[in-house]
């Protein structure tokens, strides 16, 4: 698992190693997300944690990639 820190109202950027297709997160209070290809923006909202379940696509077949959210 990827841990990914940050203040409430601040923006962190990972790279992903290929396209997101999808995102869900575990309490989508804590965070906003939005994707852009391999590129995912993390907005903190409200202190605590969440897990983001991150699917890219590499070749054919879809990977899930777990990242763990800390706010």
């Amino acid at each position: 698992d990827k841990r990914v820190n940050m203040p409430v109202g601040y923006r962190t950027t990972v790279d992903m190693p290929a396209n997101v297709t999808k995102v869900t997160l575990s309490d989508p209070n804590i965070v906003d997300v939005q994707r852009n290809g391999r590129k995912l923006t993390f907005t903190g909202q409200s202190q605590g944690s969440t897990t983001a379940i991150v699917h890219v696509k590499e070749g054919r077949k879809e990977v899930k990639h777990r990242l763990a959210v800390y706010v």
